[in-house]
């Protein structure tokens, strides 16, 4: 199968202690929002891991993601552009919040449901 690729913005992300709950949600996408460090990028799925690298140049990927750390996958506040995923830190007992917006909410729909290779 080919890797399908997203136009996103990536809008940052927060970090949280592991008592993370869903009413937590909305407060942390406004602290996200809040620091308005946005940049566009393309997001695929390649080898388990959520890679990403931005629009602007034609660098190596910023960073890749293990699907296997991400345990939650959310769409806040009823926004269907915009989801979140909850990454786990091996080694810290931390959660790392990554916001995003899709420009296409099907494309949104198509991520989640995009195979876990």
């Amino acid at each position: 199968m080919a890797t399908r690729y997203y136009q996103v913005e990536y809008l940052g992300y927060a970090t949280v202690d592991l008592y993370l709950s869903n009413p937590m949600i909305p407060w942390i996408v406004s602290e996200i929002k809040k620091r308005a460090k946005s940049k566009k990028m393309t997001l695929s799925v390649v080898d388990g891991c959520v890679c990403a690298r931005d629009q602007n140049n034609n660098s190596d990927t910023d960073f890749t993601h293990p699907l296997a750390l991400i345990s939650r996958f959310t769409i806040p506040n009823g926004n269907y552009n915009n989801f979140l995923y909850v990454l786990r830190d091996l080694n810290q007992p931390l959660l790392y919040c990554h916001l995003y917006h899709a420009f296409d909410p099907e494309e949104v729909s198509d991520y989640v449901t995009e195979p876990q290779c």
